[in-house]
Formats: structure tokens, C-alpha cells, sequence
């Protein structure tokens, strides 16, 4: 029995655990035509450094730069002296009169003749390389030890919801099995992780196998959704693959492929962070009913997608017609943007984490490997365009509501009190309808990454919080 609306219970039951670092039909449109029929892994017989913060994941190959490189030095000054001459060229058209205007006006002219010029050249002679993931398994390593890349069929509904159609898609993902053989048996049948905004699976990758050995689930996994990663791109007329919706039924599909979901058996562990929240929560949907069901919302981004109703037209039209328009100006934004030498590592210091001193060389090197992906920011813009066009059905909170009123099935929410993106206010607002159907968990010291910044904490805590909430699945 629900209780009445008031505020999402709250606590804060976690002990200092562990140290944060541990070892550790016919096909649509959406169907890519040159995706493998097989599983992809990467080559034991090729050797490739590892990241020395985190031995499970390697070293983007030097030969595939992520960002700009700098320019020789010759060439740099060949652009100073660009510079010095558009001054004295300007000088000698005003003989010599300058007035402080005129000045500024020729500074920003030079600037702007420099920055042009260098923008061209770093584009011409040394740009960030993209590689497709094909050409990145044949010639190189798929980014971490539990990286697969296959090809997955999957369900998608229709623009009318009233039918599905198939797709086939390339995907790449995160796959752990349980490696220790212990005496008590598994709790659960299997884990399934969904990223967030912007990253990969790569994000659960410090913290999959120990999530995997300590709750004794038999396997772990995570795909890169459409639009983010490895995985490949679907074309313009397949935009479902891009939402939630999609990612939650690649995720189903390849779940059971690799595990297949018993009913009436052990819980299926379903985890989700960030906007994957709401992949997680459409897979709790997806997954039988009679299965029990435990799912984990980290730093939920819940109630912040725009609300699209089926009759929005001149909107979706507005919307299309801005992101499709200037997709190539929007591209070449964000290449710029992820181009530059320290956007990663700002992006996470400031956003991401709540201690930036504990940010490593690996908590970087996850989120930037993607970016060596061909066709990344065209995923990202269609990514936006999906999410902004395509109509908002269900709403996130009756998604919510939808998943806690399945039986079986108990819904914990763990956040960071430091959270930039997804503060803790708005976390216990949005769920505050539930009452005490749903428990919020707040990991103190932490913000948006938990499960990355305090690896032993996290695992911890989701020990201790399993075992208050399993009498209720079990």
C-alpha cells in the first residue's frame, strides 16, 4: 500500500566499506549493413599498455590522438608574424593616425585573422583522429579487458506506439563473469548497468567486477548506448534507437542473449546512472513480470527531459529544423570543444566529481576513449534530436510509477550530496510522490560519479542496502 505523497524517505546507511581504487521480421532502416554476425573481443595475442590507475582498461593507441595537436613550432611563429604584419599593413593604409578605436579595431581583426588561420591549419595538418570500431578491433584493441563488440537484434516501437519494428545494430559493450568460486550461492541471476549523458559503458568499468563478486550475481554487462561510444550510429529515420526506449531494448535483447532471465528464479540486479536511469527503468518494464527485480538509480536524471506530446508539431518541426539545419555547425562545435587538450579532465573535476585531487589519469581516459569514435558528434546531435522531437511517452514520473507498482520488484535510489548535474533537492522532490516505496540513499562526500569515486564505498553500501531490502523481494 502506497503511502500518501510527501517526502522520498531518506537515510543515509553507509559505513566507511573499502578504499575507492580495486583491483578489479525484416530489418529496418536502423539496420547497419556492415555489422559483424559474431562476437568481436579483443586479441589476446595483441599487446597494448594498460592504464596504470586502472589495469583494466588500455591506453588510447598514440597513433589515434584524441584531441588537436600542437602545431611546429615554425609554423606558430609564421602565424605570429601574420599578425605583426596585419598591424603594420593597417598603419601604413591610415598613415600612421591611430586613435584608440581604429587600434581595437585592428587588434581583433589580427586576432581574428590568427585564430582563422590557425584554426585551418590544425584542421589541415594535425586534427583529433576518428576511427570506426571495426577498423579499431582489426587494428588495434577494444578499450577495455571486458570490451565485446556483435551484432544485436532488437525491438523498437514505431512512431504511432502501436507496432515494433526490428533493427539490427553493432553494439559495444561490457561483459564480466563471476571468477571466484565461493561457498554460498549467487544471489542474483545477473547484473545489467546503463551509462549516462555524453559517456559509455567504460564509466562502470572500475566498479562491474567487483559489483559482480561481491554480490555473487554470475554476470555482469553494459552496452554503449546509441549515440555515445562504440556502438554504431542508426541512421536519421530510425530516431527511437536513440532514446531511452532503444537503449532498453538493446540492453533487454542482449541480457537475454548472454544471460536469459529465469522467472520465478533469483533477482535480476538492474542499475542505472545518470539518463541511463531511464533505460534501467524501461528494462524493468521489459524484463517478465514474475522475475524479481532490484533496481539501482544512481544520481537519477529523472524529470528533466522536455515534454513532447504527440500533437507538438510546429515544435518538433522548430526543433528538427535547428539541429538538422546546422548539424555541421554543431559538429564541428563539439569536435572543437572535445578536441581541446583538457576539456576531459575539466569536465570532470568540475561537473562530475566532488574532489577533484581524486581525480585519476583512468577516470579521464573512460570518458575520453569515445571521442575517438567515428561519427561521434553526429551521434550526439542525434541523440539531441530524438530526445527533443519524438514524443515524451510515458513521462518519467509515470515510468517511475510504472516500475514501483510491479510486483517483485524494490527500487533504491543512491545520489551524492555534491551533485552539480542532479542535486539532492530535486532528487527528493521528483520521488517524493513514492513515500516510502522508495528508499534514497545519499553517499556522503560524493557528487554525479559515485560508483567511479568511491569504488569500496559504493560496493559497500550496496551490500548493507541489499541486505535490508531482499525480505521484500525474497
Amino acid at each position: 500500500m502506497k503511502q500518501e505523497p510527501s517526502s522520498a524517505k531518506t537515510s543515509s546507511v553507509e559505513k566507511p566499506f573499502l578504499s575507492r581504487r580495486m583491483s578489479s521480421s525484416s530489418l529496418s532502416s536502423c539496420s547497419n549493413s556492415t555489422a559483424t554476425d559474431h562476437d568481436a573481443t579483443n586479441d589476446d595475442n595483441k599487446s597494448f599498455p594498460v592504464c596504470a590507475d586502472e589495469p583494466n582498461l588500455y591506453q588510447i593507441p598514440p597513433d589515434l590522438p584524441p584531441v588537436y595537436q600542437p602545431l611546429p613550432t615554425w609554423l606558430v611563429a609564421s602565424l605570429a608574424a601574420s599578425v605583426i604584419w596585419s598591424f603594420r599593413t593597417f598603419n601604413q593604409t591610415t598613415n600612421g593616425e591611430w586613435s584608440m578605436f581604429v587600434m581595437m579595431i585592428a587588434l581583433v581583426e589580427a586576432v581574428a585573422i590568427g585564430v582563422l588561420l590557425k584554426s585551418v591549419l590544425e584542421e589541415i595538418l594535425v586534427p583529433p583522429i576518428r576511427i570506426s570500431t571495426r577498423d579499431l578491433i582489426r587494428e588495434y584493441v577494444l578499450p577495455s579487458k571486458f570490451s565485446k563488440f556483435e551484432s544485436v537484434k532488437f525491438k523498437l516501437p514505431a512512431a504511432d506506439r502501436k507496432a515494433h519494428k526490428s533493427a539490427v545494430l553493432g553494439v559495444h559493450y561490457q561483459e564480466y563473469h563471476q571468477q571466484k568460486q565461493r561457498d554460498q550461492p549467487s544471489q542474483f541471476q545477473s547484473l545489467y548497468v546503463n551509462h549516462g549523458f555524453g559517456v559509455s559503458s567504460l564509466t562502470w568499468v572500475p566498479v562491474l567486477p567487483i559489483l559482480v563478486e561481491r554480490l555473487r550475481t554470475q554476470i555482469g554487462l553494459g552496452h554503449d548506448a546509441v549515440g555515445f561510444g562504440f556502438t554504431d550510429r542508426a541512421s536519421s529515420d530510425c530516431l527511437e534507437a536513440y532514446t531511452p526506449t532503444g537503449s532498453a531494448a538493446i540492453g533487454t535483447a542482449l541480457l537475454q542473449s548472454k544471460a536469459p532471465v529465469v522467472t520465478n528464479d533469483k533477482p535480476v540486479l538492474l542499475m542505472g546512472h545518470s539518463l541511463g536511469t531511464l533505460a534501467t527503468l524501461q528494462m524493468a518494464l521489459s524484463l517478465p513480470l514474475e522475475t524479481p527485480k532490484w533496481v539501482v538509480l544512481v544520481a537519477p536524471a529523472v524529470g528533466m527531459r522536455p515534454y513532447i506530446g504527440r500533437q507538438n508539431h510546429l515544435l518538433q518541426w522548430l526543433i528538427k529544423g535547428l539541429l538538422s539545419g546546422l548539424s555541421v555547425v554543431w559538429k564541428y562545435a563539439l569536435k572543437r570543444l572535445v578536441g581541446a587538450k583538457n576539456f576531459w579532465r575539466l569536465a570532470v573535476e568540475v561537473v562530475m566529481w566532488a574532489d577533484p585531487k581524486l581525480v585519476l589519469d583512468a577516470d579521464v581516459l573512460r570518458v575520453q576513449w569515445p571521442a575517438i569514435g567515428l561519427g561521434w558528434e553526429d551521434g550526439l546531435v542525434k541523440y539531441a534530436l530524438a530526445m527533443t522531437t519524438l514524443p515524451t511517452t510515458p513521462t518519467d514520473q509515470e515510468l517511475v510509477e510504472q516500475v514501483v507498482s510491479l510486483s517483485n520488484t524494490v527500487v533504491t535510489v543512491v545520489c551524492g550530496p555534491h551533485d552539480k548535474l542532479v542535486s539532492g533537492p530535486f532528487v527528493r522532490k521528483f520521488f517524493a510522490p513514492h513515500g516510502d516505496d522508495i528508499r534514497i540513499v545519499e553517499m556522503e562526500g560524493l557528487a554525479h560519479n559515485p560508483m567511479e569515486e568511491d569504488v569500496g564505498r559504493f560496493v559497500g553500501l550496496l551490500e548493507q542496502l541489499w541486505e535490508e531490502d531482499k525480505g521484500r523481494l525474497i
